[in-house]
């Protein structure tokens, strides 16, 4: 039986997607893995330098790298991940990340659940806000994007509230996988959802 190599897709070729291929593509050896980068632009924007570029310091040629270039061991598609996948990772992600201190309870334990709970997060915010934003009738923007930030900070307050509950009842560890469960629960629905960001 032969061995499948190893894949590893990176989901972004902005400055942390594009270094961290090219530190892959250096470290790993030839055939060691496969090494995928997605990203909407076939190049990386500097963007610190795009001021200077429009002010004509420097030419706009020395602010974008072209991946193919730089990433030869790499194979660089140009996509985006789809909103649905964007969420359902994110939940998921913050789910395990509410599970890890119920499983490690002490601070390494903590200090992963918040990495983990923090990248999902940041998966999660900015496409919700965005399918929101773009399915909203324009005269009703503010309103609905007021009701969603509201939603966010109840949900900011009921996760601890949830976790306190279900911690007072039977035990802390439950309490962090409750609300773990719930969360899943809520990225298999986003999984399921059909979500879009577009009008038709």
């Amino acid at each position: 039986m032969t061995q499948e190599r190893t894949r590893i897709l990176i989901a972004g070729g902005g400055y942390v997607g594009m270094y961290t291929a090219l530190r892959l593509q250096k470290k790993l050896h030839r055939g060691e893995a496969e090494i995928t980068v997605i990203d909407p632009q076939p190049h990386m924007t500097y963007q610190p330098f795009l001021p200077e570029a429009a002010a004509g310091s420097i030419e706009p040629r020395h602010v974008v790298v072209p991946l193919r270039r730089v990433l030869r061991k790499c194979q660089v598609l140009t996509g985006r991940v789809s909103d649905r996948t964007a969420l359902t990772i994110g939940l998921l992600t913050t789910a395990v990340g509410l599970g890890v201190p119920a499983l490690l309870a002490n601070l390494t334990g903590l200090l992963v659940a918040a990495v983990l709970i923090g990248l999902g997060t940041a998966a999660v915010t900015p496409v919700a806000f965005a399918a929101l934003a773009a399915t909203s009738p324009a005269e009703r923007l503010g309103q609905t994007m007021g009701a969603a930030e509201i939603g966010r900070e109840l949900g900011d307050a009921g996760g601890p509230l949830v976790i306190g509950a279900l911690g007072a009842a039977i035990s802390l560890a439950t309490g962090f996988l409750g609300l773990g469960v719930l969360v899943a629960l809520a990225g298999a629905l986003a999984g399921a959802a059909r979500i879009g960001t577009h009008h038709p």
